[in-house]
């Protein structure tokens, strides 16, 4: 099995610099053989550069706009502690009269899965169980 390539990481201050040396009209080959850098590799930074005046690489994956602060986590936890039938909906509602914030219930379900809260249905009710 064949290894995959790995690619230079190139930094923002790089970054910076090309397109410094490329506006102060070096061409783009030396620039390339300056820094070691692939010619088409330069050629794209210029040209994000020239389309969005980006510098730096856009961030993939991960979280990117985390909806939920620590606050609104602190809170729907302390809920659940003073009352474990809670429902989604019912957490959903408290936060969004608290905080002015619209969370999904699904959010809300991550913010209790990732503090080991699992809500069941018993009998039409919900209750919290610490794992």
């Amino acid at each position: 099995m064949a290894l995959r390539v790995r690619y230079k990481k190139i930094s923002n201050e790089t970054r910076l610099e090309i397109i410094n040396n490329y506006l102060s009209g070096k061409q783009m080959k030396k620039i390339s053989m300056e820094f070691d850098i692939s010619l088409s590799t330069i050629s794209s930074i210029l040209k994000v550069y020239g389309k969005e005046f980006r510098i730096e690489k856009k961030q993939r994956g991960g979280t990117k706009n985390r909806k939920i602060l620590p606050e609104h986590e602190f809170f729907i936890i302390n809920a659940l502690n003073k009352n474990g039938t809670l429902s989604l909906n019912m957490l959903k509602k408290m936060t969004n009269e608290k905080f002015n914030i619209d969370l999904s219930t699904s959010t809300i379900k991550r913010c209790c899965d990732s503090n080991s809260y699992k809500l069941n249905r018993v009998s039409g009710v919900l209750i919290r169980t610490k794992v």
